[in-house]
């Protein structure tokens, strides 16, 4: 399990939406997929395409860490 950054393109968000979040995920491909607000969260918040997003690899995680963002950058208006 690896830990990733993913953000949003700069300058590419408003008030009320995330910009960006930490999560653990098996790969690159898995961690676009995630949505910042979890199982439950509203797509009107993270209103970009997976393949827009920039994605970074900042470690590793022990194999045994359930996919999961753990670190949310939100913009309240």
């Amino acid at each position: 399990m690896k830990i990733y950054k993913v953000e949003r393109p700069n300058g590419e968000w408003g008030y009320d939406e995330y910009d960006s979040f930490v999560c653990v995920a098996s790969s690159e491909e898995d961690a676009r997929k995630m949505h910042p607000g979890g199982i439950d969260g509203t797509w009107a918040t993270w209103p970009c395409s997976p393949d827009r997003l920039e994605v970074t690899e900042i470690g590793t995680a022990s194999p045994d860490t359930a996919a999961r963002v753990f670190l949310v950058s939100f913009n309240p208006g």
